[in-house]
């Protein structure tokens, strides 16, 4: 399988199924993780996120000083330029407190994460495709 990447698909799948509740700013990943009004920046505005380089700050480094504003690489297009500006106006809400971030799991009744709802979660796919088996177990070459 090349070209597959286990660890970035498992934080992939994570990240869709928690949402972040910012307390430092710390642990929590500015870009990707779900925390501003229960989306990641990635998500909301697809076409900025583009422009990021290969940054990993955090919510608190991103914020310090507008550091966030120098993850962005190359001239932005008018879309892009309009979801900068959407963002920075959302941003301006933010206050960290001194509390540590928290998570809470989208798909249990409490929040919280257990073994049953991740083993759920990382296995809807197989449910999802009912010719999952046969595609999977079909007598072909492997040179086709």
């Amino acid at each position: 399988m090349a070209g597959y990447r286990l660890g970035l698909d498992v934080e992939r799948i994570f990240s869709s199924a928690a949402e972040f509740c910012v307390g430092n700013g710390k642990d929590t990943k500015f870009w990707t993780a779900n925390w501003l009004n229960g989306h990641s920046i990635s998500w909301r505005w697809p076409t900025l996120y583009t422009y990021v380089g290969r940054s990993q700050i955090t919510i608190s480094q991103a914020l310090s000083n507008n550091r966030w504003v120098r993850d962005l690489r190359g001239a932005l297009s008018n879309e892009a330029i309009a979801q900068f500006f959407q963002l920075w106006d959302e941003i301006q809400e933010v206050v960290l407190n001194r509390e540590d971030d928290t998570i809470r799991w989208k798909f249990s009744a409490d929040g919280q994460l257990s073994a049953s709802s991740a083993y759920e979660l990382f296995y809807m796919a197989r449910k999802i495709c009912p010719f999952s088996e046969l595609i999977w177990h079909i007598k072909a070459p492997s040179w086709v």
